[in-house]
């Protein structure tokens, strides 16, 4: 609840001064809370709304192939001009145009086909923003550059242990 309304308010503060980057930080933490209930497996309910069985394998889908498409878009306004002056500007530009192919792919294919090729899709892509988030930060010193390095080690460690403890059959790492 505490980051629908920490959305909300920044939602509403895009609104009022007219920021494209508000607006874009408060739908990437709302899909942040979606990823984060897939995560801890409690995504079965809404707003305290229970989802039906049958929307719980496409809204997975959906969410993920949003947080994608946010992320990445999050990403290039807050860093696109450093990136433009970095090495990995084209594949990065490539990657974003990739991130919207999740979209029509969640949409069109079974859960147990879209999610390997998902990862086959944005694991690339993940590496080209961990290194030109590092350059950033060697180059720039851009707090906003380390904000964004932690946050993004957060979610790659968690997503790690996601897939390692499906790996091994554990249900809690």
């Amino acid at each position: 609840g505490g980051m629908i309304v920490l959305s909300l308010f920044i939602l509403i503060t895009a609104l009022i001064n007219r920021q494209l980057l508000y607006l874009q930080f408060a739908v990437w933490l709302i899909l942040n809370l979606r990823v984060g209930a897939i995560s801890a497996g409690w995504d079965i309910q809404w707003l305290g709304q229970e989802l039906p069985q049958a929307w719980l394998a496409p809204s997975r889908a959906v969410t993920t192939a949003l947080y994608g498409i946010a992320t990445m878009a999050l990403y290039f306004k807050l860093f696109g001009e450093e990136l433009a002056r970095s090495r990995v500007a084209v594949p990065l530009r490539v990657a974003q145009g990739l991130c919207l192919c999740l979209l029509p792919m969640a949409l069109l294919l079974p859960f147990s086909i879209y999610l390997p090729a998902m990862w086959v899709l944005v694991a690339p892509g993940l590496a080209l923003m961990t290194v030109g988030l590092f350059g950033i930060m060697r180059n720039a010193q851009a707090r906003v550059a380390m904000w964004f390095a932690a946050s993004f080690a957060v979610t790659f460690m968690s997503t790690l242990a996601e897939v390692i403890s499906a790996a091994v059959g554990l249900r809690e790492m």
